[in-house]
């Protein structure tokens, strides 16, 4: 038998502000060094921080594969300065994020 795969409705695509690679602003120089980190990444479209895993790291593209806790899959900027909002996935939130409401 395969995996199986949780059903999921198909969040819209996000849509990068900055589309061409020399408007992304200075690489930050994170490369492989991110592989393996927990991050969350901001989807204005939805207005909601996406958190996800970097798993790989393209050079030629100059983009991290995010695969995020939904099961979406997205080749990201993290490496260029303000080219996406992204933040490390640890205990403090980001500053602009819109916690979730707590049930405790």
């Amino acid at each position: 038998g395969g995996v199986e795969q949780p059903v999921m409705a198909s969040r819209p695509k996000r849509l990068t502000t900055i589309s061409d690679k020399g408007a992304r602003g200075k690489p930050l120089g994170l490369g492989r060094s991110i592989l393996g980190r927990r991050v969350r990444v901001y989807w204005s479209d939805d207005d909601t921080w996406y958190k996800g895993e970097v798993r790989s790291y393209s050079e030629s593209m100059g983009e991290h594969l995010v695969v995020y806790d939904d099961g979406e899959q997205t080749h990201e900027p993290l490496d260029f300065e303000g080219a996406v909002v992204w933040r490390y996935d640890d205990k403090s939130p980001a500053p602009d994020a819109h916690p979730p409401a707590s049930c405790s």
